[in-house]
């Protein structure tokens, strides 16, 4: 995000240009914006990303962690639960501005003309970008310092970091480099101008002295050498630092360097200079109890904040830097009961997700304007796994009055594309629980289905059950269908994929004849005939007035089997899938169509596109679906060749007298439970229970205390073979049940008020239990310990469910 004095730096004209053309508004929007999650662990030293209008940008993570984003400094960082956002005070390149070539770049800069003009008469302009060339072998090596500002040879300062051309890069210094210069370690001879600030730093007021008592003192003799004065100053105006002091336990005090808080809105310094009480919230961010010690962390450890906020301790650039809550972590020191460590950014704590931080951020309010008018606030605000790289107020001014105008009034001029983040999932504050459970019989099996909509915004799975199909009267059809970025398509699928298959001449010619003999070329046929099914109904929905005009952008995966009385045809489209168990073992499961499967990535590049965070461009999760129109527009190409494929992959399977069950399930399933822990769950259940619809109910719920965020869907359709209720198999889950209870009972007793049910969910994965239900593990038995918890505590509400999220 540019704030707003990077928009005021605009003068080229370029901000009437953006009020004329609605597509230059577009693409400076989606030029700031990446279509998946990229928080500051994940950041790398000259690593290339692309923005959503498919412009790329580098992005270098320098010793001592600043982060440079085309050369623009990132000036703070902030996570929020569906993404990241990246605050500088410059914008990204504009789309088609980035010159050609250095010798370009340095003819359009008259405060680089006279550098140009030397290139020029030395014939370097043709030479740059060929430094293997034997001109260049005897140029002398530079010393550079990655410290903030960067210098080169101790002095010489970058004032204009990576601007960057299509051949090259420039930085543009604060004065001309000479070859007479002996190059040392800046860790061992600082320049002059370092050493007379570190001595001014190194002085201290005798009022301020005579002020403080002997701790504070050599508190704030650390703050001064640290460069944290202001903050440290914040700490102890608000009475924090005189408590933490008094109180004799260890702190670890997070303090931001001097011009870390520089960067903070002038608003927000007033208030910490004269009333920082006000922001207590902010100050006690700051503050862990006990002593870190960051060498024994491990990366993605959270920590817990003295008011109960989490902090994110990262390592970056194969850990040469290390962060807590992506500000890079400077130097530190130990005084009495506190370390205090200094970090090159203010922390925020999380307060919502991108749109929430853009609508309370004091710094962020034009682009809050211009998202409010684009209609793009639900997306900001329910989409997950998104970065937006956020221009600040006064980085917005760089356009011109009558641009910005526009951007907040005329809503058609600013929310040109306003589905960035489709398909990338949303979650709930808690899960919805309530399930739709069916079960039945018939042609010799037997079946059971239970879904629920978990974490979710929205339900989007649908389903199709058919026992005995029209003239086919010993056949059965299950399906589920696992649609995103909406339910249309799912659903358009539910109702009209069988139909489509057994309405084809094909299937209906081979079908008839599978009694007669099972031939290959028969059943090669009636594969064809569900290849051809999906292939059509895909070609058929796409007429549909939703997908022509573009509103709906919707798709799904497909898992389904047509069972015959010899065979199983089992067809897979996407990322669900099918296990077929026989003889007391995983028999057959399909494969999962993902991008960054060989023949899927590969099919993906040559129709132009690419797969970047195992996403069709960046975006989609699976390689094959139908509907996902948008992913099907590549001209010369046929549609099983498109960027995204409805083309399914159908294995016929015989039938045996040892088939016990098969499983078809959602990934939401599959997200938590690979095939054989579903595989010896199911069998554990059946012995338990009778009802199929129950066990189905069972097994989404243990995969929601697993851990799973997504819808949940699935088919258990079990044959001859399958496993029978045993009363010993009762019996020992009746002691296993009566031993949980007896445990919860025995830590309840034990324990306070402040004991809630993640210590105790915490406490009992430690005992050694007997019996426990194979592949569901503790969390099969999520129900029974909540309820007991629940009747033995004094909350009135088990935290259960929060804790998962």
């Amino acid at each position: 995000m540019p704030t707003d004095d990077a928009f005021a730096a605009i003068t080229d004209g370029s901000v009437e240009e953006m009020k004329r053309n609605p597509k230059l508004v577009r693409d400076f929007l989606t030029q700031h914006i990446l279509g998946y999650s990229l928080p500051p662990q994940n950041l790398k030293n000259n690593m290339k990303v692309k923005s959503l209008n498919g412009e790329m940008h580098m992005i270098n993570v320098i010793d001592g962690g600043k982060i440079l984003v085309d050369g623009n400094e990132v000036i703070a960082a902030t996570a929020a639960k569906n993404g990241n956002v990246y605050v500088m005070d410059k914008m990204l390149d504009r789309s088609g501005r980035r010159s050609r070539s250095i010798a370009d770049e340095l003819r359009k800069r008259s405060d680089l003309s006279t550098f140009s003009s030397l290139m020029q008469r030395s014939d370097l302009n043709s030479k740059h970008s060929s430094p293997n060339e034997p001109e260049y072998t005897d140029i002398k090596r530079i010393g550079v310092s990655s410290d903030t500002p960067i210098t080169i040879n101790n002095s010489t300062k970058v004032i204009s970091p990576d601007i960057t051309t299509e051949n090259g890069v420039i930085h543009v210094i604060d004065r001309a480099l000479s070859d007479k210069i002996n190059i040392t370690d800046k860790s061992q001879k600082l320049s002059n101008e370092e050493s007379d600030r570190n001595a001014k730093q190194s002085s201290i007021s005798p009022n301020e002295e005579s002020d403080r008592n002997a701790k504070q003192s050599s508190i704030s003799r650390s703050a001064q050498s640290l460069g944290i004065r202001r903050f440290t100053n914040w700490l102890n105006k608000s009475g924090l630092l005189d408590e933490l002091t008094r109180d004799g336990r260890d702190y670890t005090v997070i303090v931001p360097t001097d011009r870390a808080v520089g960067k903070l809105p002038l608003k927000i310094q007033s208030i910490l200079n004269s009333e920082p009480s006000r922001l207590t919230n902010l100050l006690e961010y700051h503050i862990i109890p006990g002593f870190v010690d960051t060498k024994g962390l491990k990366d993605n450890e959270m920590l817990t904040t003295i008011n109960s906020k989490q902090i994110r301790f990262n390592r970056l650039d194969n850990g040469r830097v290390e962060t807590l809550s992506g500000a890079p972590i400077n130097r530190q020191s130990t005084n009495k009961n506190l370390l205090i460590i200094a970090v090159d950014s203010v922390l925020y704590p999380p307060q919502g997700t991108v749109g929430d931080l853009i609508k309370k951020s004091p710094f962020l309010k034009t682009l809050n304007e211009i998202i409010k008018n684009a209609q793009m606030e639900d997306e900001l605000r329910n989409s997950s796994d998104i970065t937006l790289f956020a221009p600040k107020d006064e980085a917005l001014k760089q356009l011109s009055p009558e641009i910005l105008e526009r951007l907040k009034t005329d809503q058609n001029y600013s929310r040109e594309r306003k589905y960035w983040w489709k398909g990338m999932g949303n979650s709930l504050e808690k899960p919805k629980t309530e399930k739709q459970t069916e079960e039945g019989d018939g042609n010799g099996l037997k079946y059971g289905f239970s879904s629920m909509q978990g974490w979710r915004l929205k339900m989007e799975d649908r389903h199709c059950i058919q026992v005995g199909l029209d003239q086919l009267k010993e056949w059965s059809f299950f399906a589920l269908f696992d649609g995103h970025a909406g339910a249309q398509v799912a659903a358009l699928c539910a109702e009209n994929l069988l139909k489509t298959i057994t309405k084809s001449e094909t299937f209906q010619k081979n079908v008839s004849k599978l009694s007669d003999g099972l031939s290959e070329e028969r059943i090669n046929s009636v594969v064809s005939a569900i290849e051809n099914g999906f292939l059509e109904l895909d070609e058929e929905m796409k007429k549909h007035p939703d997908f022509v005009s573009g509103e709906d952008k919707s798709g799904t995966t497909a898992i389904c089997t047509l069972i015959s009385p010899s065979h199983l045809f089992i067809a897979n489209l996407g990322d669900s899938r099918a296990v077929l168990c026989r003889s007391g073992a995983v028999y057959f499961s399909t494969e999962d169509h993902k991008p960054n499967n060989p023949q899927e990535r590969q099919r993906i590049v040559e129709a132009g596109g690419n797969v970047m965070i195992s996403r069709v461009n960046g975006s989609l999760a699976v390689s094959r679906a139908l509907g996902d129109y948008e992913y099907k527009q590549v001209a010369n190409k046929k549609l099983t060749e498109q960027l995204v494929s409805p083309f399914p992959e159908v294995t016929p399977k015989l039938k045996s007298s040892s088939d016990e069950f098969l499983v078809l399930a959602c990934d939401g399933v599959w997200d938590v439970m690979t095939n054989e822990d579903l595989y010896s769950y199911v069998r554990y259940q059946l012995s338990i229970e009778k009802s199929l619809g129950a066990i189905c109910a069972n097994i989404i719920d243990t995969c929601l205390h697993k851990g799973s965020k997504d819808n949940m869907s699935m088919f258990l359709v079990t044959f001859a073979g399958a496993p029978t209720v045993s009363v010993e198999a009762q019996a020992r889950d009746e002691r296993l049940n009566r031993d949980i209870v007896s445990k919860v009972e025995e830590y309840m007793s034990k324990k306070d008020n402040d004991y809630n049910f993640s210590d105790l969910m915490d406490d009992l994965v430690t005992v050694e239990w007997k019996d426990l239900p194979p592949g569901g593990g503790l969390q099969a038995k999520h129900q029974l310990i909540d309820e007991t918890f629940k009747k033995l505590s004094k909350h009135s509400n088990s935290d259960s469910e929060t804790r998962e999220k």
